[in-house]
């Protein structure tokens, strides 16, 4: 089964791959990858990935160094041959192709301009090669670099640049040719981080402009959270998850996307009674809370998670919310980051608990080695 939208992909033990109608397609993908797998020798890549990407998404493959998002992205642009696969765009087998006769361009981390050349002359080279008119090259390269903010800059050199304009020259000089699919390979990184956060809504926007489909690889959660219709979560060379943002980080598939998209509390006890909208379940405390069903089915235990910032401190005698979960815990530490502190409390079976709490003058600040009531509402937890 083509794994094409926010379910579960892989997990542990019985989790299993699904469609959905996170698919923002709704028809027939731009590209469908079928069973893709690479290996080096006996090292596998990637592990028969399963993928479908519309036309005209934002889709972001997300993972650790080593996870198989940058060998993906060049079996897609024929910079690699898969050992087992295939791969299409709009239907049509291109899984041998070389990358001259795919309509898909590559922005590279290292941007790879000609340092001889203008900007307008790194953005118009590919029209060249084509032998496109000069009048329609003229047109488009003035397109380009008035659509990515270069218009004042054309006949500058590369070196007379900076990283952040680099990237636009880059990223101009991969559209002009009006590719079906536009691969981009960390082209962040190199950038410092306040012009990072910058070009992330700058890319954002010059996609929906130019209406192309992105594929985009990083290692940065904030960054594929910001920018994506999508986020395909890799882990040693295999989807785990494929969603919208939201999906992804609010009902994360497997302990590893929980951990990976952002900080996550992962709570485990022993279920003593299973309802259809909840289960509750005792932790090792002997406390009892609330939880989600595991999408797995009915289990003897349970793992379910809770973000930082969904939970909330108060003092041990302050009124319980009756709705809410409420466990005691000992704060262990308290780190202060100005419009918030993070607390990490201790629970009675030794696990530990980390809160992000708003600082405002509504807020009470609790002290190391002090009793507190961890409490959160069921319906914003996850389980596994």
């Amino acid at each position: 089964m083509v794994a094409n939208g926010a379910g579960p992909v892989r997990g542990k033990d019985d989790v299993v791959a699904s469609s959905s109608p996170d698919f923002v397609g709704g028809g027939a993908p731009l590209i469908h990858l079928a069973g893709l797998t690479k290996r080096f020798d006996q090292f596998v890549a990637v592990d028969n990935l399963n993928l479908d990407i519309a036309r005209g998404e934002f889709i972001s493959l997300l993972g650790p160094s080593g996870c198989g998002k940058t060998t993906t992205l060049r079996m897609i642009g024929g910079f690699e041959d898969p050992t087992e696969g295939a791969i299409y765009l709009e239907g049509q087998d291109i899984t041998y192709d070389p990358p001259y006769h795919r309509n898909v361009n590559t922005v590279f981390q290292s941007y790879a301009l000609f340092p001889h050349l203008t900007v307008a002359d790194n953005i118009a080279f590919g029209l060249k090669r084509k032998k496109v008119d000069k009048k329609e090259i003229t047109a488009r390269v003035g397109q380009l670099a008035e659509m990515v903010g270069l218009a004042d800059l054309v006949k500058r050199k590369p070196r007379e640049l900076s990283g952040g304009q680099q990237q636009r020259v880059a990223l101009a000089r991969a559209l002009v040719n009006q590719p079906k699919v536009l691969l981009l390979d960390e082209p962040l990184s190199a950038l410092d981080v306040k012009l990072r956060k910058q070009m992330q809504l700058e890319l954002k926007k010059i996609q929906r402009e130019v209406g192309v489909t992105f594929v985009f690889v990083t290692h940065d959660q904030e960054e594929a959270m910001t920018m994506s219709d999508r986020v395909a979560v890799m882990s040693e060379g295999r989807l785990e998850q494929v969603g919208s943002p939201e999906m992804v980080y609010n009902e994360p598939a497997t302990e590893f996307v929980a951990t990976f998209l952002g900080a996550a509390n992962l709570l485990r006890g022993k279920v003593i009674e299973a309802g259809q909208e909840s289960w509750i379940v005792e932790l090792g405390g002997g406390e009892k809370v609330a939880a989600k069903p595991s999408p797995r089915g009915q289990r003897t235990e349970v793992t379910f998670g809770v973000r930082p910032e969904k939970i909330s401190l108060v003092g041990t005698s302050d009124e319980r919310d009756v709705v809410a979960n409420q466990v005691s815990g000992t704060v262990a530490q308290v780190v202060f980051f100005g419009v918030a502190s993070q607390y990490l409390v201790v629970l009675a079976d030794g696990t530990e608990v980390s809160v992000y709490q708003q600082n405002s003058s509504r807020t009470r600040s609790f002290s190391s080695g002090e009793r507190v009531g961890v409490v959160w509402d069921p319906e914003a937890s996850f389980s596994l």
